[in-house]
This record gives C-alpha cells, sequence and structure tokens, in this order.
C-alpha cells in the first residue's frame, strides 16, 4: 500500500489514472484500487483496558471481539473510549513557511519526535531560532507526534475498506472500540464512497478477526489485509517543490509518473 499526500491540484488525479494504467499493462499489479481519503473526517480511540501489565500481554476474550463484530448496534456510550478526531481543530491556511521551516518539519518526520537540540544540531541554527519555529508551528498546529506503540503491545495492523455509507463512520466506529487501537476514515474510489479502517489486534487474533469480518460484513468488505510496520516507510517532505514566495506547493506530473512514461 502507498499513500500520496499531494497538492490540490486536478492534474494529480489523471496522473494517477494513468499510472494505474501503466503499472497494470506492465503486469506489475494485477489489479489496484485509489483511494481519495478525507481526512477532516478521521476518527481514532484507545482502548487498553484488556492490557495486563503485569503479565506484559493482552487479555482480551476473543467472544468480545466476536460479539463486536457480528453485532448491528453500537455499544453503550459509557463503556466505550473516548473517541477522537484527529483534525477537527485544522482549518485551511496559507501555510507562511520558508526553507527552515521545512528543513524542521522534515527533521520532526524523520526522527519520528520533536527535539530542538537536535534540529539545532541537524540544521546548523541557534536554539533560540529553533525554538521560535517549534513555537510557532505548535501554535498553528501544523505537525503531530505520537509514539507508536504496536511492537511493544504486541499488535498486529488490520486495514479494513467497507463498501459502507460514510454516514455511518461514527455508528461503526463505537461497535468496533473494542479493539486496542482504532482509526476510521471516510474515502472516495472511482466515485464509489465508504470508510476505511484500521485496527489494531493481538497478534495471536488477527487471522481469527480477519474471519470474523468476511462473515458478518460479507460483500461489504472491499479489501482486507495486514500491514507489518517494520517495513514502513515514510517519505520526507520535497523541500524543492515548496514556493516561499507564493506559499505553494509546486507539482509536476514527472512527480508521480516519471520521466519514462
Amino acid at each position: 500500500m502507498v499513500n500520496y499526500v499531494t497538492p490540490d491540484n486536478p492534474q494529480v488525479k489523471e496522473d494517477l489514472r494513468k499510472l494505474k494504467q501503466d503499472l497494470e499493462d506492465k503486469h506489475t499489479l494485477i489489479s489496484s484500487n485509489f483511494y481519495q481519503f478525507d481526512m477532516l473526517s478521521r476518527l481514532k480511540s484507545f482502548n487498553f483496558s484488556y492490557y495486563d501489565y503485569r503479565l506484559g500481554k493482552w487479555d482480551l476474550p476473543f467472544y468480545k471481539i466476536s460479539s463486536a463484530i457480528s453485532s448491528t448496534k453500537a455499544r453503550d456510550n459509557k463503556k466505550i473510549p473516548f473517541i477522537l478526531s484527529e483534525f477537527h481543530e485544522v482549518k485551511e491556511k496559507i501555510l507562511n513557511l520558508h526553507k527552515t521551516g521545512i528543513e524542521i518539519l522534515n527533521n520532526i518526520l524523520l526522527k519520528n519526535k520533536l527535539s530542538i537540540s537536535a534540529i539545532k544540531n541537524d540544521l546548523g541554527i541557534s536554539e533560540k531560532e529553533a525554538r521560535k519555529q517549534v513555537e510557532n508551528f505548535r501554535k498553528l498546529n501544523y505537525f503531530k507526534t505520537r509514539t507508536n506503540p504496536n511492537y511493544v503491545f504486541g499488535l498486529s495492523n488490520l486495514v479494513l475498506f467497507l463498501s459502507r455509507d460514510p454516514a455511518e463512520q461514527m455508528q461503526l466506529h463505537k461497535q468496533l472500540s473494542v479493539f486496542p487501537e482504532l482509526y476510521s476514515q471516510k474515502y472516495i474510489s472511482e466515485e464509489e464512497e465508504g470508510l476505511q479502517f484500521i485496527i489494531r489486534i493481538p497478534n495471536e487474533m488477527i487471522f481469527d478477526s480477519m474471519s470474523l469480518f468476511n462473515k458478518y460484513f460479507q460483500k461489504e468488505v472491499k479489501e482486507m489485509f495486514v500491514i507489518n510496520q517494520m517495513y514502513s516507510r515514510r517519505w520526507l517532505l520535497p523541500t524543492e517543490r515548496y514556493e516561499t514566495v507564493f506559499q505553494e506547493w509546486k507539482y509536476d506530473s514527472a512527480d508521480i509518473l516519471g520521466n519514462e512514461i
């Protein structure tokens, strides 16, 4: 699975369509789907109540998972964890960044944490300048950092695409909130709308959970697969593509298609 974050440019969709066709023509892909996500719809919830910290393992009864997946009703609001909107404070605004600002954001992406000393040393700027820039980014909500407990807690990542009415997102999220971590968002794929879930499940329960999703959601399962984050990679921001004068990202079809297509 490859995630693109692209400028809001109508040419992007056309270039992705060409890329898909080219890969299928070359038999690199037997079949493929492109999804456009509504990031402002993203919800997240955490439920660590079934983690036994004394034994260092999960004690999530499988019947709890089976009940959640097979249920047609959302769980009692009093028994589910908080469900938060990932980007509820985000508003469209001009970034107002310069070259140093982009390099600082890349430093945070690369190290997956915020470190003033790392920014100072790696970029060769003063600590005062680094703190000033970071504090400004904090106020504008330009970045988020979090520690991924995937390996510590022994969880596998299940990605699930459902051909389901996006209006049912909150109801389904509540229904599945028994899982330790859960993310959901709306998508559109070739004019078809639906919901994507990223579900973190105890390793020993992953395949049985997949069987239950296939059984109870049946034809609504558009795609379902497990991601091994040990082999995942994150791209940095292309500093050369940001126009500091006009405060916008430049786009060239070669960014997606390359020079040979």
